[in-house]
Order: structure tokens, then C-alpha cells, then sequence
């Protein structure tokens, strides 16, 4: 029986709300095709989330063996290139985050496979997949046919709902790790510090920009993202003042990301930086300026001032949740 293989990715011990998206993706495609679900979980195996999986639809869960504590990307691309070799899946779902994307080039060019990135939509027609995806910037939107197998397609977080179905018991496969050529080491995974969402993952983003005017003014876009409970970004040209740091820049040359609410503050707009926004599902521009290029693609533009704005919002905010 074909397959549809989803690569799970883990962060501090959890998996990442991506992956679960990613296995409602890989059901509907199952259906379709018909085919069964498969879960990779990767060289450090979460046994607490098989049944998990199961849940969301895997009919089968493949681990590794033998696998070492830290592995590059490299090497994880040439295990995963074997893994492909014995299950032959019709498809491979990888999330869209800075690692995935990784993974899935690299994977790709190892076995020659099709490949798509930033999918926000993929059905099953006529015995090929065909997907949908944002092209220039998000100004369009491609629907693409795939030919060959296995197809490797890549989401962005917050994409896809995740759906839980009926409690299953999936298999649970284990497979030699099979070291190749080590190239690089990951030493240490480091966690900046902060206890707001992921900015990939985050379901609501408060970004500023140039308007915002100094690093010592980001206070009013921190406060507005704590009464949230959401993520700061920044635009490119804040991150080039020196004002907030690289991880947070948000647009082409940044992240991008998915969020349900994205407001941004201070920001114009750039076509760069809408390509780091353009899958977002509700987007608030606040600015002085009329005549800013976020006004034409915002669901709700302000024009005004934004620090009577932001923090007459996070007053409001506050009272709502009884916080004030």
C-alpha cells in the first residue's frame, strides 16, 4: 500500500503544532490516493507521542536506532534518503521551518525528487498532486502539478488546522541509524531568552518598524504583545538600526510566518516585507502615513499616531481580560 510520510520536528522536548497541521494534510491526501499515514519522529524518539499520533492519524510511526544525541541536518537528510528507499511514499510532508526547509532541499536534491515549498493548499487529481503556492513575493498564487514520487512538499506553520480523529494504536517501525560522512556537528542548541511565542509558530504577532523610532521605544509593541500573549517582530529596517535583534526580523530576508493576527505597527509595507506575511490571516496596519503600501493589502488599516494607538490598545486589551 502507498503512503504519505509526514517529518515531525521537536522543540524542547515537544512537537511543534506543525506537525500535527501536517498529519490533518497527509489524511486528506491518504483518503484520496488511498494510502496510509506514516510519522517520522526523528533520532530522538518521543515515546509519549506515538499514541498522539496515532490520534491525529498516523498508521504507523518510524524511529531511528542507534541514533546520536545531536545530529546536522546532513546527516539527517541522508538517513531520511534511506528510510524513502525502503517505504517508497508517494509523498512527504515536511514542515516550512527554517530547519525543514532545510531538510527538504537537501533532501530533494539527494533523491531527485519533486519538490514544492510554502504550499497553502495540495489535493490528489488524477493520479498526480497539485498544489498551490505563493509566487513573487505572495503577489501571486501558482497551482502546480507534480510528476514523480516521492512529491516533497513543505508548509508554513499555522497554515492548515490541525484535526484529531478516532484513538489509534499506529505500528511503531524502527530503523538502523546509519551514520554517513560526519561534514558537521551540532554542539549546543541555545534558546534566546524571552518567554514569548516562537515567532514561526505564534498565532498573533506585534511587529514595528521604522515609525517606531528607537530601540527604547519597542516598549509600547512588548507591552501590546504581553496583554496578547504574542510574539514581537520587526521589520528589516529596525533590525538594520540595531534596534531588535536579527531572530526577530520578519519579511524575505527574515522569517515568515503565519500567524492568525498580525498587526503591524510603524511598518510601510514593503513588498519584501509583505512576502514574509502574505499567508497571514488577518492583517492591522498602523501608521501616519495615509499613503503607506501596507494600507492596499491590510484587512484593517489606522492612520494615526501609534503610540496613542498601541497603547490605548493594550488598555483595552487588558480590560477585557481584567488585567487593568
Amino acid at each position: 500500500m502507498e503512503s504519505v510520510l509526514v517529518v515531525t520536528e521537536q522543540f524542547e522536548g515537544n512537537l511543534r503544532r506543525v506537525s500535527y497541521e501536517l498529519l490533518g494534510v497527509a489524511r486528506k491526501l491518504a483518503e484520496a490516493i488511498p494510502a496510509e499515514v506514516v510519522a517520522l519522529v526523528g533520532p530522538r524518539a518521543l515515546q509519549n507521542v506515538v499514541p498522539e499520533l496515532g490520534s491525529y492519524g498516523a498508521h504507523k510511526v518510524v524511529q531511528f536506532a542507534g541514533a546520536p544525541e545531536s545530529e546536522s541536518l546532513a546527516m539527517m537528510a541522508e538517513a531520511l534518503a534511506q528510510v524513502l528507499g525502503e517505504l517508497r511514499p508517494a509523498c512527504v510532508l515536511v514542515p516550512g521551518t527554517v530547519r525543514g526547509q532545510e531538510l527538504a532541499g537537501r533532501l530533494a536534491a539527494r533523491t531527485g525528487s519533486p519538490a514544492a515549498s510554502g504550499v497553502l493548499d495540495v489535493s490528489y487529481r488524477d493520479g498526480a498532486l497539485v498544489v498551490c503556492r505563493p509566487l513573487y513575493g505572495g503577489k501571486v498564487l501558482a497551482t502546480v502539478k507534480l510528476h514523480g514520487k516521492p512529491a516533497i512538499l513543505t508548509a508554513r506553520p499555522n497554515t492548515f488546522a490541525p484535526a484529531e480523529g478516532e484513538p489509534r494504536s499506529p505500528e511503531v517501525v524502527t530503523f538502523p541509524w546509519v551514520s554517513p560522512a560526519r561534514q558537521a556537528e551540532v554542539v549546543e542548541f541555545r534558546k534566546t531568552e524571552g518567554g514569548r511565542p516562537e515567532l514561526t509558530e505564534a498565532d498573533v504577532i506585534v511587529a514595528g518598524g521604522r515609525g517606531v523610532g528607537g530601540a527604547e521605544n519597542f516598549r509600547v509593541i512588548e507591552e501590546l504583545a504581553d496583554a496578547l500573549g504574542a510574539a514581537v517582530g520587526a521589520s528589516r529596517a529596525a533590525v538594520d538600526a540595531g534596534w531588535r535583534p536579527q531572530s526577530e526580523q520578519v519579511g524575505q530576508t527574515g522569517k515568515v510566518v503565519s500567524p492568525r493576527l498580525y498587526i503591524a505597527c510603524g511598518i510601510s509595507g514593503s513588498v519584501q516585507h509583505w512576502a514574509g506575511i502574505s499567508s497571514a490571516k488577518c492583517v492591522v496596519g498602523i501608521n501616519k502615513d495615509p499613503q503607506a503600501p501596507i494600507f492596499s493589502r491590510a484587512d484593517y488599516g489606522i492612520v494615526g499616531d501609534l503610540f496613542e494607538i498601541v497603547p490605548e490598545l493594550t488598555r483595552q486589551i487588558r480590560s477585557l481580560k481584567g488585567r487593568d
